[in-house]
C-alpha cells in the first residue's frame, strides 16, 4: 500500500503517541537542549552525565522539571554509588529490570524499608521528605543542629532534614528560609543538585551552549489538537549552521543491507511496502513486479526497474549538516531507516537523479501537488536525525512551508551515537600548530606530513573534525590517526 498521497487540504499528522514539542532553543549544556548555562543544577546535570547516571529522558532532553519516581531515584543513587550488587529484594510491585539492582542494595543496606512490608511503590512520586531521609541513611545517619524549617512535622524527616541543612556543602537551603516543603515532589533538576551537592560539588568542565546542540523535542501525551507542532515551529527548533563536505565518501554510509535479516535488502523491502498492488517477486525477495506512484512528478510506474529509492535527505546532504561526525552503525541505520516512512521513498529515477543531492534552496519535486509534504517531511527528517540545515536551506523552508496549508509534524527522535565530538567552541590553538589536529603538529602546507614523521608524544592523534585531515593521518576515517 502506497505510505502517502498529496491532498489538496493538507494536514499531516504524524503521531508516535503524542505530540512533540520543542521545549527550548537550541544550545544547551551536556547535549541537552533544556539545560542552560546558568541554573542551580547545570554542573549537577554534567556531573551525572559525565559519570553514567543519567542519559536524559532522550537524545536532547533532560527534562529538569519532571518529577522523578521512587523507582527511577532509586536506579540514580544506585549508579551513583557505582552500581554495587546485594541480595535480591522482597518487594513484589518492583517488575522494572532497570530497577531490580537497585532496590534490592538499597533495601540489603537499610536505605529503604519500603512502602509496606512487601510493596516499594516504584512509580510514586518521590517526595523531598522522602529524598532527605533516603540519601541520610545513605550517608550513615549523621546527626545534626536543628533545622530551621517550620513545616517539617514528621519525626522521621527531622535528622535527615537537619543533617541536609547543616552539611558542608549545604545539601539544600529549603524552599524559603522557613520552609522545607517535604511533601512536594521531587524535580530531575533538583535530584540532580542534591546528589551532586552530597558528594562534595565535584568539579566539573561544563560543555557550553552552543549552535550544534540539538533542541530538546519532548513528547507529550494525550490529544494533538491541542499541542501538535506545526512544520514552522518544529523548522524554528533546527539548529543553522554552515555545510562541510569535506571527507564524505558514500560509501561511509552502507545502505541496502539487510537490518531484519529476513534475507531481504532494504531496496526490495521499500520496493514492497510501497507498491499500491500486490508485488511478485522472482526469489521471494527481489520484486519483479508491482505498481508506484512517484510522488516526485506524480508519475505511475509499474517496472521496479526504473525506480530509485530516494534518501529524503540525501547521504552527502546529511553528512555535510551532521553525520560525518557519526560512528559507522549510526550511519548505517540512517541509510537504511524503514521505521519512518518519510525518510525512504520509490520515485523514478530521472527525478531521483535531477534531485541529486540538493536541499530545498536548490531543487523541489516537479510534482508541485506535493511540495508542502515534502517539505514537511525535510524538517521532519532533520529533526529525528538531529542534523542541522543552513541559512539558504531555512530561507527556502520557511518561504514554502509559509505558503502551505497547517501541518502539524510528530518526530521520533533518534540518539545519534558520535564518533569524535566536535571541539569545544573555546579550544585555541597555537599559530605554529594545525589547526585540524591535536597534539600540537607542524602548520604545514598542502599533506607534508605523515605518521612516520611523528613522535610517540604526537601519537596517535586526534583529527578535530571527522574528514577534516589535510595530512591524511585518519586513514579508517575514525577520528584518530597513527596508532601505531
Amino acid at each position: 500500500m502506497l505510505k502517502r498521497f498529496a491532498t489538496a487540504t493538507l494536514t499531516v499528522l504524524l503521531a508516535v503517541s503524542g505530540a512533540l514539542l520543542a521545549s527550548s532553543p537550541a544550545g544547551g549544556v551536556a547535549g541537552f537542549g533544556d539545560v542552560p548555562e546558568q541554573s542551580f543544577y547545570t554542573d549537577a546535570v554534567q556531573w551525572m552525565v559525565d559519570n553514567d547516571i543519567t542519559t536524559g529522558t532522550s537524545a536532547s532532553c533532560f527534562s529538569p522539571g519532571d518529577t522523578v519516581t521512587r523507582g527511577q531515584a532509586a536506579a540514580f543513587m544506585w549508579r551513583m554509588e557505582g552500581e554495587p550488587s546485594a541480595p535480591a529484594h522482597s518487594f513484589t510491585d518492583v517488575t522494572a529490570g532497570y530497577q531490580q539492582a537497585p532496590v534490592s542494595w538499597m533495601y540489603a543496606n537499610g536505605i529503604t524499608t519500603g512502602t509496606s512490608s512487601s510493596t516499594y511503590s516504584p512509580n510514586d512520586e518521590l517526595t523531598r521528605g522522602q529524598l532527605a531521609a533516603l540519601l541520610h541513611r545513605l550517608a550513615g545517619n549523621p546527626t545534626a543542629s536543628p533545622h530551621p524549617f517550620n513545616d517539617i512535622t514528621a519525626s522521621w524527616q527531622q535528622a535527615p532534614v537537619s543533617w541536609m541543612a547543616a552539611a558542608s556543602p549545604v545539601i539544600t537551603t529549603g524552599t524559603s528560609a522557613t520552609t522545607f516543603s517535604p511533601n512536594d515532589p521531587v524535580t530531575r533538576g533538583q535530584l540532580a543538585a542534591f546528589f551532586w551537592r552530597y558528594k562534595g560539588k565535584p568539579a566539573v568542565t561544563i560543555d557550553p551552549a552552543h549552535p550544534t546542540t540539538p533542541p530538546c523535542i519532548q513528547q507529550v501525551d494525550g490529544p494533538t489538537t491541542d499541542s501538535s507542532v506545526t512544520a514552522l515551529e518544529l523548522l524554528d527548533g533546527l539548529v543553522v549552521a554552515v555545510e562541510d563536505r569535506s571527507g564524505y565518501d558514500r560509501s561511509l554510509f552502507a545502505h541496502w543491507s539487510d537490518l531484519d535479516s529476513d534475507g531481504c535488502d532494504t531496496r526490495q523491502e521499500v520496493l514492497t511496502v510501497e507498491s499500491v498492488v500486490a508485488v511478485s517477486t522472482s526469489d521471494g525477495c527481489r520484486v519483479s513486479s508491482g505498481e508506484w506512484l512517484s510522488l516526485f512528478d506524480g508519475v505511475t510506474v509499474t517496472d521496479p526497474s526504473a525506480l530509485d529509492i530516494d534518501h529524503l535527505i540525501p547521504l552527502a546532504e546529511a553528512w555535510d549538516s551532521g553525520a560525518s561526525q557519526w560512528d559507522a552503525p549510526t550511519r548505517k541505520a540512517f541509510a537504511n531507516d524503514q521505521d519512518d516512512d518519510r525518510a525512504l521513498i520509490a520515485v523514478t529515477a530521472s527525478s531521483n537523479r535531477s534531485k541529486s543531492d540538493r536541499d530545498p534552496a536548490g531543487w523541489l519535486p516537479p510534482a508541485t501537488s506535493y511540495q508542502c509534504t515534502y517539505s514537511a517531511d525535510w524538517v521532519a527528517m532533520k529533526t529525528r536525525w538531529s542534523l542541522s540545515i543552513d541559512a539558504a536551506e531555512k530561507t527556502a523552508l520557511l518561504g514554502l512551508l509559509g505558503g502551505c496549508p497547517q501541518i502539524t509534524v510528530t518526530v521520533e527522535i533518534i540518539a545519534v551515537t558520535p564518533i569524535n565530538p566536535p571541539p569545544p567552541t573555546t579550544t585555541t590553538i597555537a599559530a605554529d600548530c594545525h589547526s585540524a589536529y591535536s597534539p600540537c603538529l607542524p602548520n604545514l602546507a598542502g599533506d607534508a606530513l605523515n605518521c612516520g614523521d611523528l613522535t610517540s608524544a604526537q601519537k596517535p592523534v586526534t583529527v578535530l573534525v571527522i574528514g577534516v585531515d589535510p595530512y591524511n593521518l585518519d586513514a579508517d576515517n575514525d577520528g584518530t590517526g597513527c596508532t601505531s
